[in-house]
């Protein structure tokens, strides 16, 4: 109801509740776990990223150990789903999780080949392809955990990165499609397709990070 004494306050009615996650904490302990490491390996990714740009012209020595810090990080995006195969089979995530996992898997021995002398003919296009391949079916698989635990704004979410990396492998196709016939006008969607690169994967990080505290919230 309105505040009788000011008829302008705004109805209590009108505010949405907090949506509850609801399961059971212990059959989903070990995905919370794998969530929070890809979490962390994606900010520690970040983080070298921003760091290494700013050392090369800073104090190029810095770029030695960043680029440590950087490898653990994507190893850490990598270990990250194994954990999630503890997930209940009732939340049909293992296929989509396995499928995760042999194209990150393909994408690190195709990238880390040529550093132990070993050729590889897959082009760069080959490796984002599998990255976008193995990304869209941990989307997938987050997807039917939000609705295992009833979170039906955390699957709404997952849908939503799911259009949008869609629309952008279009666009990106057409780009590269474009690109050999009328190459002046590819800039602009080669801009788009970054900054919605950019934007879908800041949704994926915090997609992660919720979907690992809705997780912890069931913990009680």
């Amino acid at each position: 109801m309105s505040d009788p004494i000011n008829p302008y306050a705004p109805s209590l009615e009108t505010s949405s509740p907090p949506v509850e996650a609801r399961g059971n904490y212990a059959d989903l302990a070990g995905t919370a776990t794998g969530l929070r490491i890809m979490y962390f390996g994606i900010v520690l990714m970040i983080l070298c990223v921003i760091g290494l740009g700013v050392s090369t012209a800073v104090y190029p020595l810095a770029a030695i150990p960043l680029s440590i810090l950087l490898m653990v990080a994507v190893l850490m995006w990598n270990i990250g789903p194994f954990f999630c195969l503890t997930a209940p089979a009732a939340t049909r995530t293992r296929s989509l999780v396995i499928g995760c996992i042999v194209f990150q898997i393909s994408v690190l021995a195709l990238t880390t080949a040529p550093w132990v002398g070993a050729r590889v003919l897959a082009t760069r296009g080959v490796t984002n392809l599998l990255t976008f391949i193995g990304t869209t079916l941990f989307v997938l698989a987050m997807m039917r955990i939000a609705k295992y635990i009833r979170r039906d704004d955390l699957h709404a979410a997952a849908r939503r990165i799911l259009i949008g990396s869609l629309v952008l492998f279009v666009l990106a196709l057409c780009t590269v499609v474009g690109y050999n016939f009328v190459r002046p006008l590819t800039t602009i969607p080669l801009l788009l397709v970054g900054l919605g690169g950019i934007v879908l994967f800041v949704m994926y990080a915090n997609l992660v990070n919720s979907l690992a505290g809705a997780i912890q919230s069931l913990r009680g």
